[in-house]
Parts: C-alpha cells; structure tokens; sequence
C-alpha cells in the first residue's frame, strides 16, 4: 500500500494550490478525490469542465451568485466544484482568488484545492511568467513539472512560454534539456512566494513511468533541494497510477 497522498502534501485542511505544467488537473483530482471532509474544487484562471467521476456537485454561474448558489448546494453535498460561466461550453472562466478566499472561510470548507494557473497541455512552465493567481490564505502551493521533459529539446511544444522556461533554466531555446536544467526550474520561484504569506512549497515531478524516469527524478530532485531552502522535499509521482505517489526525496534522504 502507498503512501497517503493527503499527507504528503499535507491537504487535509486550507487551501491548496496547484501550478506549473504536466499534471496540474490530475494531481488536483487525485487530492480532491482522497479527502472524505467538506471540499471544494475550483480554478482561478480558464479551465475544462470538472470531470463527473469526483462525485461533486458542479456549481457554475457568474461571480457575482456563486456564493449564494454554492450555499445552496452545500445544503445537499459537501463535495462542490465552482467556476464562472464560459464562452464555450466545454471551458469555464476562473474565480477571483478573493472570491475563492470568501468561499473557503464563510461556507467552512476543509480544504478548497484550486487550479492556479493555465500550461495548455505543455510539459513545462516557469513559475515566474504570469505569476499563479493564488487565494490569499493559501497553505500549501504545488509545483508540478514533468520528468519527461528530460532528454527533450526545450521547445514551444514541450513549454508554455518556453523563453520564460529557458531564462529560468539558464539555457537556448532547442537545447537538451538535463536534469539539473529541471533543477534550476524547480528552485525559481522567489517572484511566486515574494509578499505571499506562510506557504508551503511542495515540488513534484510527475509522469515517473519506469526505473530511468525515477533515476532522472532522484537526479533533479537532490539538485533542486541543494539549490533552494524555498522547499524541503521533492515529491516524485505518477498520477496515472493506483498509488501515485513513488518517492519523497527530502534532506534526509528517500521516503519509499
């Protein structure tokens, strides 16, 4: 049996962020998914529609009636998924980190995770571009990069924003990227915490499908910690798996 996902990114109460690239949504789920208290799920910026096996009741209006319809709904479900009404019908438009704070607090939510930025399906992305539109009274801010990216070209497919990515890397566009490039990605993100309160930054590198992704993610993951105090371990996950969590490398080493 694996590890309790809760605890290790310590979710069981506030509100939990999540940015970056390349698992963003399914870590969120997974999260969301485990937690059996009051939760909400919901996304300050452009998002898909929330997937129906979560066991939520979906709440979906303009701004300005959310709280007084997610009151509503909570009367019947304490398991809510909120947005703003989208153009189009298979997005919807992200919550007001104000907004999403008022929710949290005046409804008495145990944990409230939120989907804080936007990476368009991309591997990577710089913490530092468009910083996260995180609630104020966020507890905990996930990171999320992908381990794959190792090996690959730094490109516009493989990174949203890539210039952005690369200035954080310290690398060209169309380089190799190696795992210390993903290193120096992990530990950039002085602009995100700078005035943003007490939050706990928790890295992950996800997508670790076999023995060389979890060697390359060990790799990044002991580089990072010796380059940043902004975080004291590195989770390495596959969020496609029965127990997503593989590895939490911290100063004292591997936790299996």
């Amino acid at each position: 049996m694996g590890m309790n996902i809760l605890d290790v990114f310590d979710a069981h109460k506030g509100i939990i962020a999540l940015a970056g690239a390349g698992g963003k949504k399914s870590t969120m789920y997974r999260l969301a998914s485990a937690h059996s208290g009051r939760i909400a799920v919901t996304s300050t910026v452009h998002t898909p529609r929330f997937r129906q096996r979560m066991n939520v009741v979906e709440v979906v209006s303009d701004e300005k009636e959310l709280l007084e319809r997610i009151t509503a709904a909570a009367d019947s479900s304490y398991r809510i998924a909120y947005a703003q009404t989208g153009v189009k019908a298979a997005r919807l438009r992200g919550v007001s980190p104000e907004i999403v704070q008022t929710i949290h607090e005046q409804l008495g939510f145990d944990a409230t995770f939120v989907k804080a930025d936007g990476a368009r399906l991309r591997w990577l992305k710089s913490p530092n571009h468009n910083k996260p539109a995180l609630p104020r009274g966020t507890t905990v801010l996930i990171s999320i990069l992908s381990v794959r990216a190792i090996g690959k070209l730094l490109t516009d497919e493989l990174a949203h924003h890539a210039p952005d990515v690369a200035n954080a890397m310290k690398i060209e566009l169309g380089e190799k990227i190696t795992a210390a490039h993903l290193a120096r990605l992990m530990s950039s993100h002085h602009e995100v915490l700078d005035n943003a309160g007490d939050i706990k930054l928790i890295p992950v590198l996800n997508m670790v499908e076999n023995k060389e992704d979890l060697k390359l993610a060990r790799l990044a993951a002991e580089q990072a910690l010796e380059r940043s105090s902004q975080f004291s371990q590195v989770v390495l996950a596959s969020m496609i798996r029965d127990d997503p969590v593989l590895e939490v490398i911290g100063s004292d080493g591997a936790r299996p």
